[in-house]
């Protein structure tokens, strides 16, 4: 069996401040995306209350309306567990000197790798957020704690971004979908997934009139120019009479190395909707195994996601499979 090593306290502190200083001049888009929800359990579950509608006249002697509210649909979010281990040699661990170097460098190579994990996985919310037959990664159940009835799928049993012919119902009965489809960004559809998000979509559960504004088109790099063109150019790309551009500064444009379809555009609100379970900041050990006389350094980081409101984001031209 493995037996601990000894490790020079002021080293392990060492590597938490390397590794933090190299976190900080990390710019992740999750971050701008999904609201940080931070969490001491396995698991987050949130249920919306619906509202009982609007106030009703009363006259001089009648008594007030009863009107009662009702439960939303039930929301789960899982914290997941990661991390990795590497090996280093006998003789780099008694060099104490070696050794400070190494994870100095390694601390800075972590650093990027814990990033480039949580990027990854946050971006797979839209990558896989359109799949007709879900996606593992929205199941919150944790066997023996917690089952996530909708499995695969969104809190309502629907993929995130759902087609017109596959409506969701609210709890008022009303039917509404986020997935466009076969669209390529361009300034009419931008407007028309624009409406969908503030008009068509802008209800409640109970389908009572919201306030929903878009801030945010997130897309691949690979759109930047198209973007750019329709949402900074005060003038109408589209016409030849330098006509005013009506998307000029409308939202602002996001581009995700880690969006996996380069012609998928996703418009919403940030840090709506999308919840980032933050449990446990990166963790670090050292151990050495007594056979091998090997030493092992690892590195260990908890997060998860929870989605509780689909009508803050729409897209177009997301994978369905």
């Amino acid at each position: 069996m493995p037996g601990v090593a000894d490790f020079p306290e002021g080293l392990k502190k060492d590597g938490y401040k390397w590794y933090w200083e190299e976190y900080d001049r990390l710019d992740p888009v999750w971050a701008k995306i999904f609201k940080e929800w931070k969490t001491d359990a396995l698991y987050e579950k949130s249920t919306s209350a619906v509202d009982s509608g609007d106030l009703e006249e009363k006259g001089e002697d009648d008594e007030v309306a009863l009107k009662s509210s009702t439960e939303g649909f039930t929301c789960i979010g899982r914290v997941r567990t990661w991390s990795k281990k590497e090996g280093i040699s006998q003789e780099l661990n008694d060099d104490i000197q070696k050794l400070s170097n190494f994870m100095k460098s390694k601390m800075s190579s972590w650093a990027n790798s814990e990033n480039e994990t949580k990027e990854k996985f946050f971006a797979n919310v839209f990558n896989r957020g359109g799949f007709t037959s879900g996606h593992a990664m929205f199941d919150a159940t944790i066997p023996g704690v917690v089952d996530d009835a909708s499995g695969n799928y969104a809190y309502d049993s629907k993929p995130f971004f759902n087609a017109s012919t596959n409506t969701r119902l609210s709890k008022g009965g009303g039917a509404y979908y986020n997935g466009l489809g076969a669209l390529n960004l361009t300034k009419a559809n931008l407007q028309t997934m624009y409406n969908l998000i503030t008009i068509t979509n802008a209800f409640d559960e109970k389908d009572e009139a919201v306030d929903i504004a878009p801030d945010t088109l997130l897309c691949n790099p690979s759109l930047k120019f198209t973007a750019e063109e329709i949402l900074n150019s005060k003038e109408d790309p589209t016409t030849t009479n330098r006509a005013t551009n009506v998307a000029y500064g409308l939202v602002k444009p996001l581009f995700w190395r880690f969006l996996t379809d380069v012609d998928q555009w996703n418009l919403g609100k940030a840090l709506k909707g999308l919840h980032a379970l933050l449990r446990e900041n990166p963790e670090f050990e050292k151990w050495k195994n007594m056979d091998t006389k090997k030493h092992y350094m690892s590195i260990l980081s908890r997060f998860g996601f929870l989605l509780d409101n689909f009508r803050f984001w729409a897209s177009a031209n997301y994978p369905t499979s």
